[in-house]
């Protein structure tokens, strides 16, 4: 498939209140009024990021963001955005799923097999900020003062 084949099979709709930024279905975001796509580049987390200016400011936001709130149906804010295929560089809308950030959700060290109820409890019982905690869970460089690691289970 050429590359303007692939264009025109791409949705567009606004970025927010926007009319000066467009989103595709695909995860590209172009300026309306030039019609040039913007560069993606990527966070140390492995974000796809791209600079849009919003009153003479330059800011970052998430493409996976950006398309989410664009195409999927819910309440983006108050959700987390899921990769399907586990990749957080395909942002195109049919690999993203919004999924609810639910209090209370169960969470495992993964060195010790050791299941708890919920962050606080974690926090609580090993002795880790919540903070680092959450920053520690599904990202295994992130490091904290014992070397756990931490996924969160069903």
């Amino acid at each position: 498939m050429r590359k303007e084949e692939r264009v025109e099979e791409e949705q567009w709709k606004p970025v927010g209140t926007s009319d000066v930024y467009q989103v595709s279905d695909a995860g590209r975001v172009k300026n309306s009024k030039t019609g040039r796509v913007k560069t993606i580049s990527y966070d140390f987390q492995g974000n796809a990021m791209v600079y849009l200016y919003e009153n003479h400011k330059k800011q970052k936001k998430k493409v996976s963001r950006l398309v989410a709130e664009s195409f999927l149906h819910g309440d983006v804010m108050s959700s987390y955005i899921h990769y399907n295929d586990g990749s957080k560089k395909h942002v195109g809308a049919n690999n993203l799923t919004l999924e609810p950030k639910t209090k209370g959700k169960k969470i495992r060290v993964v060195e010790t097999g050791e299941v708890y109820d919920s962050i606080s409890e974690a926090s609580k019982c090993i002795g880790l900020s919540r903070s680092r905690i959450s920053r520690c869970v599904g990202y295994p460089f992130n490091s904290n003062k014992f070397g756990y690691h931490f996924e969160f289970i069903e």
